[in-house]
C-alpha cells in the first residue's frame, strides 16, 4: 500500500511540473502575446477590456464601455493600440483596414481574463483600425 502511495505522489509531481512548465495561456496563430507583467501596470476595471498606448499594460488610452464594434478610423485612438487587457467576459478581436482592398484584416484577439502586447513583426507594422468585442 505504501508503494502505491508512493507511486501517485510521483505521479503527480511530475504532472505538476509538466504544467508548470507550459506557457500560461500560450499565443496561438494570431492570438496576442500574453504577458507575465506585474499587475500593477495593467491598471482596468473588471468587467471592461482596457487598451494601451505602450506594451506591458502602460499608458492607458481607454477601456471600453460597452461591447460590439469600435471603429477607431480618423479618432485618436487609431494604429496607437500596442497593449489590450480584457477583464470582460467576451472575447476581443482588433482589425486593420485595408484601404485599396476595402476589406477588413483580423489582427489578434484577446481571451476573457487575459491581457497581451500586439505583436510589432517586420513589414507588418501595428495597425490597429476596429476592435470588436463579442456581445
Amino acid at each position: 500500500m505504501r508503494r502505491i502511495v508512493m507511486v501517485f505522489i510521483a505521479c503527480l509531481s511530475v504532472l505538476g511540473v509538466a504544467l508548470s512548465a507550459a506557457p500560461a495561456g500560450a499565443a496561438g496563430k494570431n492570438e496576442l502575446e500574453i504577458s507575465r507583467l506585474a499587475v500593477a501596470d495593467w491598471d482596468c476595471t473588471a468587467g471592461y477590456s482596457c487598451y494601451y498606448d505602450s506594451v506591458g499594460g502602460r499608458d492607458k488610452l481607454f477601456r471600453a464601455e460597452r461591447c460590439g464594434q469600435h471603429d477607431l478610423r480618423g479618432g485618436p485612438y487609431q494604429n496607437r493600440i500596442n497593449s489590450i487587457a480584457n477583464y470582460g467576459a467576451k472575447i476581443v478581436y482588433v482589425y486593420a483596414y485595408d484601404v485599396e482592398a476595402r476589406t477588413w484584416h483580423r489582427k489578434g484577439w484577446v481571451q476573457p481574463g487575459q491581457r497581451g502586447n500586439l505583436p510589432d513583426m517586420p513589414g507588418d507594422p501595428i495597425s490597429i483600425d476596429m476592435i470588436n468585442i463579442i456581445c
